[in-house]
C-alpha cells in the first residue's frame, strides 16, 4: 500500500510540477525570451528532443521524478559549466525584458496551477464526484434502541434498503440510497403486513472502510 501511495504521490506531483512550470514557459515564450530547456523530473536525462518548430528549446524527460524546471536564458547558475549554453542577446534573457513581463512569466506558475485546480474540482464536481455531506443517508441511532442492537450507529452511511414482507411496497426488491430525504420516503412508505406475517427490513451500509449489512 505504501508503494502505491508512493506512486500516486509522485505522479501527482510531476503533473502538477508540469502545470507550473508550464505556465512560466508560455509566457516566457510569448515575451520572447530564450528557453535553453523545458525539463520534466530532475537528474540524469532520459530523453532529450528538439523539435523543428522550435529549434531553441531542448524538451527532456529527466529519471527522478520530484520536480521540473525551464531553464530561461539569464538565469544560469555558476555550477553549469558543463553545460552548454547558446549565447543569447540580452534583451532576449529573463532580465532584458519589460519588468511588467518579466513579473508576468515569476506569477505565471502559481496562475496556472491554480486555474488548473479548480478545472479539476469543476471536473469532479459536475461528474458527480462530490456529494454533499447534508445530502447523503447518514442516520443518528439511540443507543438502546432496535437499530443499535442490531449493530447500526449513528453516521453510519446507509447505501441500500430492502424491505420484504407485508404489503406490496416500492423496495421490495432493494432501493439505492441517495440522500436522507429518499431514506425516509421509502420508510413512510413501508405499509405494515398483516397481523402474525413476517416482515423484514435489511439495510446495507458502510462505516469508513466497512461495508455490511443488517436485518430489523
Amino acid at each position: 500500500m505504501f508503494i502505491v501511495n508512493l506512486i500516486i504521490f509522485l505522479v501527482s506531483l510531476s503533473v502538477l510540477v508540469f502545470v507550473h512550470e508550464l505556465g512560466h514557459f508560455v509566457f516566457a515564450k510569448l515575451f520572447g525570451v530564450y528557453c535553453h530547456e523545458f525539463s520534466l523530473g530532475m537528474g540524469p536525462a532520459i530523453v532529450k528532443k528538439k523539435f523543428k518548430r522550435d529549434t531553441e528549446t531542448t524538451y527532456s524527460l529527466r529519471c527522478l521524478p520530484i520536480g521540473g524546471y525551464v531553464a530561461m536564458a539569464g538565469e544560469e547558475i555558476e555550477d553549469d559549466k558543463d553545460e552548454k549554453r547558446t549565447k543569447v542577446p540580452y534583451e532576449r534573457t529573463i532580465n532584458g525584458i519589460k519588468a511588467w513581463k518579466r513579473a508576468i512569466v515569476v506569477v505565471a506558475g502559481a496562475v496556472v496551477n491554480f486555474i488548473f485546480g479548480l478545472f479539476l474540482i469543476s471536473v469532479v464536481v459536475f461528474s458527480g464526484g462530490i456529494n454533499n455531506i447534508e445530502e447523503r443517508a447518514l442516520i443518528e441511532v439511540q443507543e438502546g434502541s432496535l437499530a443499535y442492537e442490531s449493530g447500526l450507529r449513528t453516521d453510519d452511511l446507509i447505501t441500500r434498503i430492502t424491505i420484504t414482507g407485508g404489503k406490496e411496497n416500492t423496495c421490495n426488491t432493494g432501493c439505492d440510497i441517495e440522500g436522507s430525504e429518499q431514506l425516509f420516503a421509502y420508510l413512510t412508505d413501508f405499509k405494515p403486513s398483516e397481523e402474525g406475517e413476517s416482515q423484514t427490513i435489511k439495510f446495507e451500509y458502510s462505516r469508513g472502510e466497512l461495508n455490511d449489512s443488517i436485518s430489523l
